[in-house]
């Protein structure tokens, strides 16, 4: 018995004196494939809680959202800010962003957009610090008028679309033929285009769907061993 217990988890050794290397192959194979599992499994368990939130109506959403699906992917962007640094949307990743587009122009409902962008995160009490705000600026006519209307909402990253980059997440937010100024976006930590709101949208929509994300993510996550 000892000797059984002795031989697990070590290489199966061959005649010949050596590790039997294909089996040790499959092995690592095998842990592979479970660690991506593991890793990816809160964000394919609240994508799939959306897509069928139809046939669980006890615990449906406001359904002011639309599901984008298939989601789509902002992972691997290289974004420009109208303060010439860069940010990368990887370096995002493990984090929740909220999103919207808008002109320099700004009007009413684009600010009262951001305002409520400010609002929703605040709302997710300890999990705001895990919520990014993007603003997507499409043009810079009026770039120092924009920049005075926004200045009170500090804290959110403002991205131009004057890069090849810039232009493929505008592209990503393009939903149902529907231009993207105004309109609200959640991603997830993978960095994947999950959910997006009207222009005319009661932020308590967004947050309570937001809760329910958050909240299936972390149902999703493995327990750490202690």
């Amino acid at each position: 018995m000892n000797a059984v217990a002795d031989n697990q988890g070590k290489p199966e050794i061959k005649p010949d004196g050596k590790p039997d290397g294909k089996k040790e192959i499959k092995r690592s194979r095998k842990i592979f494939w479970l660690l991506l599992l593991v890793s990816g499994l809160p964000y394919l368990v609240s994508w799939i809680w959306y897509a069928n939130m139809d046939i669980m109506p006890e615990i449906a959403p406001s359904n002011r959202g639309e599901l984008i699906s298939p989601v789509r992917s902002i992972a691997d962007l290289s974004l420009q800010t109208i303060n010439s640094e860069t940010v990368l949307t990887n370096e995002l990743k493990g984090n929740w962003l909220l999103i919207m587009a808008g002109s320099s122009d700004c009007d009413e409902r684009c600010l009262k957009n951001v305002f409520y962008m400010r609002q929703v995160r605040r709302l997710m009490g300890e999990d705001r610090q895990n919520v990014e705000r993007i603003f997507v600026l499409t043009d810079q006519q009026k770039l120092t008028e924009f920049k005075e209307k926004i200045e009170p909402f500090e804290g959110m990253s403002i991205v131009t679309t004057n890069s090849p980059d810039g232009e493929q997440l505008i592209d990503a937010m393009k939903i149902s033929d529907t231009q993207p100024l105004n309109r609200i976006y959640i991603a997830d930590p993978a960095a994947n285009l999950m959910m997006a709101y009207p222009s005319e949208v009661d932020p308590e929509d967004i947050a309570k769907d937001f809760r329910r994300l958050i909240k299936l993510v972390r149902i999703g996550k493995p327990k750490q061993a202690e």
